[in-house]
């Protein structure tokens, strides 16, 4: 039999060194939950004012009609779109800011009405068709969860797909504001759908109310933007504001200024002026491959009607870095041209096919 005989002062200094282990303990925990309360600070996106400016992300083609009557129409021209809240309304007993949707000035909708919980860390979009409000944002999502989206406009060939769209993960982004947690939500079970993402205190950056958004692919330029989450999509927004502006996006705003096809007005403001209704009445197809090239391009031509023809390639200046590079006569068989692109440095351009009755452009990404 072992006897075991431990001294008071060892006994007293046993259970002082476990309280303390433990007091620490505690502390840590008490930390850990202070800093992730802390990190979960949930920014609003609604302020008594607020204010969406867009611009089409495209390359200047002839641009779709939009209808006057703010209907939620397949295709419109989003050069010069602007969202903004002005005055509130009651509907059901639930109060709402009204959101109004204009046109480069030229004309003003009542687009439909918007609130937000910000207990519930959620955003609420309700139509002018009376249906059900849907959730449009929900800030409060963690990853794994879903939520179900509807798209009023959607084909086969829409950038985003109805369904029921999980949360993959939650990033950090840099914005005017401030850091703010970004949303990438993928439909696993759409066909071909793209990421959608939610940025808090902004809302998304192709249309603030995407599932009514006109959904279609952009073909433009400011896809050279490195890390822009919607830089394929037809539109992308260019500023968000209360008393001040939330969300400013600098790389598009710097290739504004420098672009030749855009008529820039401010620094939210600006569109592409290239467009025109001959462009695809004369041209009946135009397409560039390999894209992106190396030292060579070829260039497929189908003219509507045979005419004089020129092509010109501009760098993201506008500046005309070669002309003339084939010009002929075409007629309405397919002709294929090839282009030496070794005298031009790496980078994007803009190839127009000029003809007598318009133009039509792409771009083009050469790559070595």
């Amino acid at each position: 039999m072992i006897s075991l005989v431990v001294s008071e002062d060892k006994l007293r200094h046993h259970f002082l060194n476990n309280y303390l282990m433990k007091k620490k303990s505690l502390l840590l925990i008490f930390q850990f939950v202070t800093i992730s309360a802390i990190a979960q600070n949930y920014f609003p996106t609604l302020d008594s004012v607020n204010h969406w400016y867009y611009t089409g992300n495209y390359l200047p083609v002839l641009a779709p009609v939009r209808t006057d009557d703010c209907q939620y129409i397949q295709y419109g021209n989003p050069d010069g779109l602007e969202y903004y809240t002005l005055g509130d309304t009651v509907i059901n007993g639930t109060e709402y800011k009204k959101l109004y949707q204009n046109w480069q000035g030229w004309y003003e909708c009542l687009f439909g009405f918007i609130r937000e919980d910000t207990a519930l860390q959620r955003v609420y979009f309700q139509n002018v068709i009376d249906t059900p409000e849907i959730v449009l944002y929900d800030f409060l999502m963690q990853v794994g969860d879903s939520i179900e989206i509807s798209f009023f406009n959607e084909n086969s060939n829409s950038y985003f797909k109805s369904g029921v769209y999980f949360l993959d993960s939650i990033k950090n982004v840099m914005i005017k504001a401030g850091t703010r947690r970004a949303f990438y939500l993928n439909c696993d079970s759409c066909s071909s759908s793209n990421t959608l993402i939610w940025i808090e205190s902004v809302g998304n950056q192709g249309d603030f109310i995407y599932p009514y958004c006109a959904n279609y692919y952009g073909d433009g330029f400011y896809w050279s933007c490195m890390g822009f989450p919607t830089k394929y999509f037809y539109q992308i927004l260019t500023c968000f504001e209360h008393y001040q502006k939330v969300y400013f996006d600098s790389c598009t705003h710097d290739i504004a200024l420098l672009g030749g096809c855009l008529d820039y007005i401010d620094s939210c403001h600006y569109w592409n002026i290239c467009s025109g209704i001959e462009e695809l009445n004369a041209i009946g197809y135009f397409s560039l491959s390999p894209n992106p090239s190396i030292d060579q391009v070829t260039a497929t031509i189908e003219l509507t009607t045979p005419q004089k023809f020129e092509i010109v390639i501009h760098d993201l200046a506008g500046r005309n870095r070669k002309l003339d590079i084939s010009s002929g006569y075409a007629f309405t068989d397919r002709k294929e041209m090839n282009i030496d692109l070794n005298d031009f440095f790496d980078g994007l351009y803009l190839v127009e096919l000029r003809t007598e009755q318009g133009s039509l452009y792409r771009k083009l990404v050469i790559q070595r």
